[in-house]
């Protein structure tokens, strides 16, 4: 079915690129008027009326060799867009004798030979279809066409008998090599050249030929029905297991690992503040379900890290998920989605945090280089190493609202340049007053390709905190405001679809107002670390 769409689709755009000037100048007087009329319509895709113009004219003079070609051809667009039935298929019959009929009329009609042969591939005559192409040939040797369609017989007669595979590949040779001689380049015929070898590969069971041909047709024409036929079918090549599972492993170097505030007085026997830790980290989902409309899966992930010197740091974090979206019918754009995060963690070999997220989002794809996340979180946070002192307990839970949008801006190196922008605004409510506040997180995200299958991350976030009650830290009983700020420069490289290496730069720099007695900074602090990581998804 989608081979005949295609076929026809060409019938189209040969007549409107091609037709013989002799075609317009036969007739004068009311058939002619009828003719244009028809012409008309035609163009505007009207064929009933169409239709009715040129039977008109052929009513006044049935010699008319135009108005039997344009009524064939009109016949063939309308039949292109009717479901296999008898009326389809007498629609295309006659069209196949107005076609003869505009060629006895007038031999310089050499277009019917191929429009007519057009007609006898959709009704599945290949041998005539065939002898119409050559019949074209002859007079026009060089025009890349006939080669294509011709390639397509060959490709529809497979299906009964494999050996026609390679006559076909041979038509969309020598379709390439016309159109490689032709004085002006055709994006769209090339991209239908593509499309059928990678059919012809599908046929050989060559699937990595196949996705190669389709990706090169869709890159060609992507906003054109061919482009998206293409498309469509490479999308379907994918192997989309029901699972993924990813290991990631790391060293880093930090320069603060306690989060040291500034002027605050390193206690005899404590470690020093830099320190270089290993990581390793697991990430695994399964797709319950998994298509056009609905997505439900599960995960699940696992980080640990071991540091060289300050062990009561090493942190293990242990997670699972559930996740499903939806994409309302007739509104592809729109996608709904809820997910659910469990983790655990630990640090220093004791129980640390336990937290349970629930986020639904909406995701818009307003164009092709544009789309809007608009998220809701709730978190609520359950910590094991909570002072005596109640002012001082941070379970609680946080409201957050946020909203990212995402834009592909130009190709390079056959990749987009994206550019994220987003704002997060959290509303954080714990049981004692200490750690309650206000917080607005701003970010721009840029990711640059580059040669040799680089990719260059940079993120720049502003975050705003404003604390709701006086900070007890504070020597002047202030509430407590952050401003934190953080650059992350990154490095990927792409080895192989499942191999790529990165490294990466964070810098941070928390400000906080709060001072004690001593000109002690508890909530200010510098960090950097530097890190460089490999991750491989089976």
């Amino acid at each position: 079915m989608r081979a005949r769409l295609v076929v026809a689709i060409l019938a189209g755009a040969l007549v409107l690129v091609a037709a013989p000037e002799t075609v317009l100048a036969q007739q004068q007087g009311a058939a002619e008027v009828k003719l244009n009329r028809g012409l008309s319509a035609f163009m505007s895709e009207q064929y009933p009326s169409a239709q009715r113009h040129f039977e008109s004219a052929l009513a006044l003079d049935p010699e008319f060799a135009a108005a039997h070609y344009f009524l064939g051809l009109t016949l063939l667009q309308s039949a292109s867009r009717l479901p296999d039935s008898p009326a389809r298929e007498a629609m295309l019959e006659r069209a196949v004798a107005e076609f003869e009929q505009s060629r006895l009329r007038d031999p310089q009609m050499v277009l019917s030979y191929v429009d007519a042969a057009i007609a006898e591939t959709i009704l599945g005559r290949f041998d005539a279809a065939e002898s119409g192409f050559q019949s074209f040939l002859q007079e026009r040797p060089d025009e890349p066409l006939p080669y294509l369609f011709m390639a397509v017989v060959h490709y529809r007669r497979s299906q009964d008998d494999p050996a026609s595979l390679p006559r076909a590949i041979e038509n969309l040779d020598k379709a390439e090599g016309a159109l490689a001689r032709a004085a002006q380049p055709d994006r769209d015929m090339e991209a239908h050249i593509k499309f059928y070898r990678g059919l012809v590969y599908l046929q050989q069971q060559n699937r990595q030929a196949a996705r190669d041909a389709f990706e090169e047709g869709h890159a060609l024409a992507p906003d054109s029905d061919i482009g998206r036929q293409s498309k469509e079918i490479l999308d379907e090549l994918v192997d989309r297991r029901p699972w993924e599972l990813t290991l990631q492993v790391g060293y880093e170097w930090d320069s603060n690992v306690v989060l040291r505030g500034h002027h605050v007085r390193r206690q005899a026997g404590e470690d020093e503040d830099d320190d270089w830790r290993f990581g390793l980290g697991t990430a695994f989902t399964y797709r319950l379900v998994d298509n056009e409309r609905f997505l439900l899966g599960v995960g699940g992930s696992t980080f640990n890290t071991w540091h060289t010197n300050i062990h009561s740091f090493d942190v293990q974090n242990y997670a699972a998920n559930v996740y499903g979206a939806y994409s309302p019918e007739g509104a592809e754009y729109l996608t709904l989605s809820l997910r659910y995060d469990w983790d655990y963690s630990f640090v220093g070999n004791d129980s640390f945090l336990a937290r349970h997220r629930i986020t639904p989002q909406i995701d818009i794809q307003e164009t092709d280089w544009t789309s809007t996340t608009i998220f809701y979180q709730f978190d609520a946070r359950n910590y094991h190493d909570q002072s005596a002192d109640p002012r001082l307990n941070r379970d609680g839970h946080t409201h957050a609202f946020g909203v990212v949008q995402r834009f592909e801006l130009v190709e390079m190196f056959e990749r987009p340049l994206t550019t994220d922008l987003s704002y997060r605004f959290e509303n954080v409510d714990t049981d004692g007053n200490e750690f309650d506040s206000d917080n607005h997180i701003f970010a721009l995200g840029v990711g640059v390709p580059l040669p040799w299958d680089l990719t260059f991350d940079l993120l720049n976030e502003f975050e705003v905190d404003f604390y709701k009650h006086a900070s007890q830290f504070d020597w002047n009983g202030s509430k407590r405001e952050d401003f934190i700020h953080t650059i992350i420069f990154a490095l990927t490289k792409q080895f192989t679809e499942q191999l790529s290496a990165r490294f990466q730069v964070d810098i941070t720099n928390d400000d906080s107002n709060v001072k004690d007695s001593f000109d002690q900074e508890f909530f200010s602090y510098n960090r950097v670390t530097y890190g460089l990581s490999l991750s491989y998804q089976f």
